[in-house]
């Protein structure tokens, strides 16, 4: 059986495509929908906050 390798967030980048995230936050809506944001895309908690946010009012 071949030995699989953690990936890095610099191997990442050099995946092809725009689907790999090395991190995903499972959030869930005050309303109950469940939506998941990638966290490779803020640099800050508080960008992540504002984010969620964003995406709670969509999702409500």
């Amino acid at each position: 059986m071949k030995k699989l390798k953690k990936l890095t967030k610099t191997d990442l980048k050099k995946v092809k495509g725009s689907a790999a995230c090395s991190f995903w936050i499972p959030v869930t809506a005050p309303c109950g929908a469940e939506y998941y944001l990638c966290a490779d895309n803020y640099q800050s908690g508080d960008q992540l906050f504002k984010a969620i946010k964003r995406f709670d009012s969509a999702k409500c």
